[in-house]
């Protein structure tokens, strides 16, 4: 239906190479909270689909839409005349919650959760909507806090369990659901 899709999300990752025109080329190209402007060398330029989170602004017009996260203040940033769809996928989200205390309960670890960008890359591979799913900035491992690509000072709160998020995608990789590029 979307035929080969690439997530951008906002780990300084996307970085580490120039990817803008090989995304450019993917049939769909999902944002989730990225700005373009000054990065189109690591992000590419087309915009299909923009996942939007309330807190973070974004220049983009998709072609295809916006799939709204909730929150105050994304409404109200949705380009007028677009097309918006709601994210809820109660299912990926309860089976994402049963491996993470699985995985936090086998290392002791009392407290964190899920990035919310990787959330989202599970909803796209269980959608089966995308023939091939490339992911762009995402973070494997926390190596200390990275920050986001656009704003080195936002960084991944200490909550995120980057590790456990890492662990898994390398996992999907492994068995060709996806493919993680820049980690």
């Amino acid at each position: 239906a979307l035929g080969s899709c690439a997530f951008i999300a906002t780990g300084e990752t996307v970085l580490r190479g120039s990817f803008g025109d090989d995304i450019n080329k993917h049939d769909t190209v999902i944002r989730y909270n990225t700005p373009i402007k000054g990065f189109e060398k690591h992000v590419g330029t087309k915009t299909t689909l923009m996942w939007t989170k309330s807190k973070y602004g974004t220049t983009a017009n998709p072609t295809m839409g916006y799939i709204d996260s909730g929150g105050a203040g994304a409404k109200g940033r949705l380009a007028r005349g677009q097309k918006r769809y709601r994210s809820s996928n109660t299912e990926v989200r309860a089976f994402r919650d049963l491996l993470h205390r699985l995985w936090f309960q086998a290392r002791g670890i009392k407290e964190g959760k899920a990035a919310a960008g990787f959330t989202r890359a599970l909803m796209l591979v269980k959608s089966g909507l995308c023939s091939q799913v490339s992911l762009y900035g995402f973070q494997t491992q926390s190596k200390g806090r990275a920050g986001k690509y656009f704003a080195k000072k936002a960084v991944v709160t200490p909550g995120h369990a980057i590790d456990w998020d890492g662990w898994l995608l390398k996992a999907l990789m492994d068995l060709g659901f996806l493919c993680v590029y820049g980690p």
